[in-house]
């Protein structure tokens, strides 16, 4: 399974999907640049069926992005949860 993980998102995909369709909670993407762990395959995926004001990327930082610029990531999360309640 950890193989799967390095050439896509296999458990993430149709909960994500769901997520979205569903409309009741939000969600916001926040992806750093394009890796081993989420490669550009995966964000064109997810370009399909994630609107664009509820995808966040930051070019600057990697798959460890809530480690590298956690205050970032708050300030990001935060302003979703402000413009949704």
């Amino acid at each position: 399974q950890e193989l799967a993980n390095y050439f896509g998102t296999p458990l993430i995909m149709k909960p994500l999907q769901q997520l979205i369709a569903d409309n009741k909670v939000p969600v916001q993407l926040i992806i750093g640049k394009p890796s081993m762990f989420i490669s550009q395959q995966v964000r064109q995926m997810w370009d399909t069926f994630v609107p664009s004001e509820q995808m966040t990327v930051l070019n600057d930082y990697g798959h460890l992005l809530p480690l590298e610029a956690p205050e970032l990531c708050a300030k990001l999360i935060f302003q979703k949860l402000n413009l949704t309640s």
